[in-house]
């Protein structure tokens, strides 16, 4: 007779975002985001089901950069190496052609405030 392994010990399915600890766990497995990829994650999700331009993105995420702010293509290269670290759940980040980035509520997605 089998006997079925205790759900707690499975690693959790999904994506785990801890806002407190500002870590990103992919089915259990620590995403490895540098702070300016969580960052962008984060201010997706807060946003929730908003299309968010590339310039208001540049704008909240790389606020400090007053002297030398980037421009708008560095959000895609943010975006493309985060979908990257979350490889099987890239598609939680929508891409709006002609408007930007769209986080919208996914059932893979559970964030910890």
């Amino acid at each position: 007779r089998l006997v079925e392994a205790n759900q707690e010990d499975a690693p959790a399915r999904g994506i785990v975002v801890d806002t407190h600890r500002h870590k990103v766990f992919t089915d259990g497995r620590n995403a490895e985001l540098t702070y300016k990829e969580f960052e962008l994650l984060n201010y997706l999700i807060a946003n929730e089901g908003e299309t968010i331009s590339r310039r208001e993105l540049v704008d909240a995420v790389w606020a400090d950069y007053t002297d030398d702010a980037p421009n708008e293509r560095t959000v895609d290269v943010h975006v493309r190496r985060l979908r990257a670290k979350i490889a099987g759940y890239e598609d939680i980040i929508r891409t709006i052609r002609g408007g930007g980035y769209r986080f919208d509520k996914h059932p893979d997605v559970l964030v910890e405030a």
